[in-house]
């Protein structure tokens, strides 16, 4: 862990003091990556990769924070959608069923 880059990081974030902060992260992420960055309501990009969400509503499931946003494209802001856990746990199912 990169404990001055976190304290440089919390430095610039009380500086600017955002109205949100989001933790980005790879919908393609495994389950112990993500459990262990897990810090702040989540944003998972990469959906599009992807054919189960299973690893983004387990971090959901284990952390207790919210989803705020998916990325389904390479276009940031553009493909940045509202999170539909609904739409998450169809999709999660969907892809077990074609495999």
């Amino acid at each position: 862990m990169n404990r001055q880059g976190l304290r440089h990081l919390q430095e610039l974030l009380r500086a600017v003091a955002p109205d949100e902060v989001h933790l980005v992260l790879s919908a393609t992420s495994k389950g112990p990556d993500t459990r262990a960055a897990v810090v702040t309501p989540l944003l998972f990009t990469h959906l599009d990769e992807t054919a189960s969400c299973a690893s983004v509503i387990d971090a959901c499931i284990e952390s207790g924070l919210p989803l705020s946003y998916v990325g389904t494209g390479r276009d940031i802001p553009g493909d940045l959608d509202a999170a539909e856990p609904r739409r998450l746990i169809h999709r999660t199912l969907q892809g077990a069923h074609t495999s």
